[in-house]
């Protein structure tokens, strides 16, 4: 994210937490419009022609496809454009970084900014950290590290912070975190000023208007895609949206009786075993982002990981057989996000079949899922279709890139 619009969002969580009403916060001082001019500034014409055009088809619902890069925008306008970190990548496809400057590009005047954001950590999880402040007023991250009950890692720590922050219940300073003068620390504060602080918030809001008497899952997630434009993977979704419920399911909102709970994932418990496969023969179901996008999911509800990813995690020896996590496991979940997926990928190198096509890969440099098929045996990847087979190798390709 540019400097200018970090300073931009700082500056907006701020006033938005600290109650300020929504027409005080666009006559505010910071000129958003200013911002994004600077941002722009720095383009050059053909990359100001295609962060429009990436815009344009984000808010289309038409997303601008890395197969595309090299036909309708070339790869040294999209690089130079990641670097400027004015787009980003969320799996194949490329956006921009945030939707209100998006919105922005296409329509040239900024939306209204309400308190639309989503949930990505767990209420639990959440509600653990924050009753660590008790009889504290201010703790270090390392403080925080040593009080946690379950000995979670930094990077899982630093994330439950920033929801807490967003929220408005934690503050960072110079010296560390501290609660909000404006809640004490206890189970019930923490649920009242959640269910105060939902008042506000679009979701919410928006489900509040479905003429149904109970509101599930898949309810949910097309309020949440409606809102957030966003092309994340199914999974994702769904992640997102059993997190915005158990929230409002620990809040006291009136909207609580006609939620449904989420519903545990087939075959769930701690005694269900995940058959291992044959590591001679094992080429990955999921990609080295899939893989990383999950790894918060160990920590707070693992039935929300399909049977693919647990398969992918207990060959790779991040969970056993019976869904506990290893050593390796445990190691990987104290690590940053560049740190996760060097090691992930390390391991999977490991395996045979991966080895002999990162071999290729180095080899014969840029290629294709449908190159991988055509220079491999016709038994190498599994399924017996060639779609089965494309999925596979595409797959395989996250890892060896």
């Amino acid at each position: 994210m540019p400097w200018l619009t970090k300073k931009l969002c700082i500056h907006i969580f701020d006033q938005i937490n600290s109650g300020l009403a929504k027409e005080d916060l666009i006559e505010s001082n910071l000129n958003i419009v200013d911002l994004f001019t600077k941002d722009e500034e720095r383009l050059t014409s053909s990359e100001l022609k295609a962060i429009k055009l990436i815009a344009k088809r984000a808010y289309d619902g038409n997303f601008f496809d890395e197969t595309e890069v090299g036909d309708v925008i070339d790869g040294g306008t999209i690089t130079s454009l990641l670097h400027k970190r004015l787009i980003i990548r969320s799996g194949a496809n490329y956006n921009i970084y945030w939707d209100i400057y998006r919105d922005y590009l296409v329509t040239g005047k900024i939306p209204t900014i309400g308190e639309s954001f989503l949930l990505r950590q767990g209420v639990n999880l959440c509600l653990e950290v924050f009753l660590l402040f008790e009889n504290e007023k201010q703790l270090t991250i390392d403080a925080l590290l040593n009080k946690h009950p379950k000995g979670i890692g930094s990077e899982t720590l630093y994330n439950i912070l920033i929801e807490l922050r967003n929220l408005g219940i934690v503050q960072k300073s110079d010296s560390g975190y501290s609660v909000s003068n404006a809640i004490a620390v206890s189970k019930d504060s923490f649920i009242n000023f959640i269910t105060a602080k939902f008042q506000n918030y679009t979701p919410y809001l928006n489900l509040k208007k479905i003429n149904l008497p109970k509101i599930g899952k898949n309810e949910v997630i097309v309020t949440l895609k409606a809102i957030f434009k966003q092309d994340f993977q199914d999974n994702t979704w769904n992640v997102y949206a059993v997190n915005l419920i158990n929230w409002f399911l620990f809040s006291n909102l009136d909207i609580k009786p006609r939620l449904l709970e989420p519903t545990k994932g087939r075959g769930s418990g701690t005694n269900s075993q995940v058959r291992l496969v044959n590591k001679d023969l094992y080429v990955p179901r999921c990609s080295l982002r899939e893989i990383a996008d999950v790894l918060p999911l160990l920590l707070s509800d693992i039935s929300l990981i399909d049977k693919g990813q647990k398969r992918d995690l207990v060959t790779l020896g991040v969970l056993s057989q019976s869904r506990a996590l290893t050593e390796f496991g445990l190691e990987l979940m104290k690590q940053n996000e560049h740190q996760i997926q060097r090691l992930l990928k390390e391991r999977m190198l490991t395996f045979p079949k991966m080895s002999k096509l990162n071999s290729l890969k180095q080899t014969v440099g840029k290629i294709t899922a449908k190159g991988l098929i055509n220079k491999m045996p016709k038994d190498f990847f599994p399924g017996e279709k060639e779609s089965s087979k494309m999925i596979y190798a595409s797959k395989a390709l996250s890892w060896v890139k």
